[in-house]
């Protein structure tokens, strides 16, 4: 059972609304709902943050368009694919800034977003002393200081982990029951971070 999640992370983790996600629901749709929603929200949201599961053309066409709206300032960390090992060759130096074209076919018509993939070149080191490069698609002017903006993402993690702690546990195949479960222990972190 798993569940797509919007939530503040800074100052501190409070999540604000989960979405039950099965493996037959498009994921960029439920995300597409997420930030509907949280434009409903007496809020001003500073960077929207995703990990790689989310670097797909049809979600950064709506961050970027975002239907006739202003646009979502956006920070999405990319997985390596050919292309992106492809700008870290072209990468001379620490940082790389490019224009890159995606497509997505959606109702019978192709689309073609484009957005900025910024490749940080030797960042960190892994454990075994190695440097790390990260690649990222954003609409977000190209810096090295995005690694530091990305690494805030990480208090989400550490708020799952104690979302983990404070899981209601449940053997029922109910998947509106596991809901439920999960939307009362998002409540309790909630109350806790506010109290």
């Amino acid at each position: 059972w798993q569940y797509v999640n919007l939530a503040i992370v800074e100052p501190r983790f409070l999540p604000l609304m989960s979405l039950p996600y099965r493996q037959i629901d498009v994921l960029d749709n439920l995300v597409i709902d997420l930030l509907d929603y949280l434009r409903t929200l007496p809020l001003t949201v500073g960077l929207v943050l995703f990990d790689r599961g989310f670097y797909h053309a049809h979600l950064i066409d709506y961050l970027e368009s975002s239907r006739g709206k202003r646009p979502w300032p956006y920070l999405i960390f990319v997985p390596r694919n050919d292309a992106m090992k492809e700008y870290l060759g072209l990468t001379e130096g620490r940082l790389g800034v490019y224009t890159h074209q995606l497509n997505y076919n959606k109702d019978k018509s192709e689309w073609n977003p484009i957005t900025r993939i910024v490749i940080c070149k030797e960042v960190g080191k892994d454990k075994n002393g190695n440097p790390i490069d990260w690649c990222f698609a954003t609409n977000q002017r190209g810096s090295l200081r995005l690694v530091w903006v990305y690494k805030r993402r990480w208090n989400i993690e550490t708020g799952f982990r104690v979302q983990d702690e404070a899981r209601i546990k449940s053997k029922s195949s109910n998947p509106l029951i596991r809901f439920f479960y999960h939307l009362v222990s998002m409540l309790l972190i909630l109350m806790w971070r506010i109290r």
